[in-house]
């Protein structure tokens, strides 16, 4: 009933919303530079983080295949 009134008393007034918890995935997001024409790109996974030694992956953006390493810290 109070509800109610508050509703005559002010137009804009709205019901509470049932309130829901925010939810989330997490996931773990690569920065590659080629070492050919030197564009980068990004590559989202779910992984542990590890990329095997040896592995070799072409650039979208030439087609230039080489294998990966990490980047040196600057």
């Amino acid at each position: 009933m109070e509800d109610e009134m508050e509703y005559e008393w002010n137009p804009d007034w709205k019901p509470p919303v049932e309130k829901h918890s925010h939810k989330y995935t997490f996931e773990r997001l690569y920065h590659f530079t080629c070492g050919e024409c030197l564009s980068w790109w990004s590559y989202a996974s779910l992984d542990n983080g590890t990329i095997p030694i040896g592995y070799e992956m072409n650039c979208p953006h030439c087609g230039y295949k080489s294998y990966l390493e990490p980047k040196e810290e600057e």
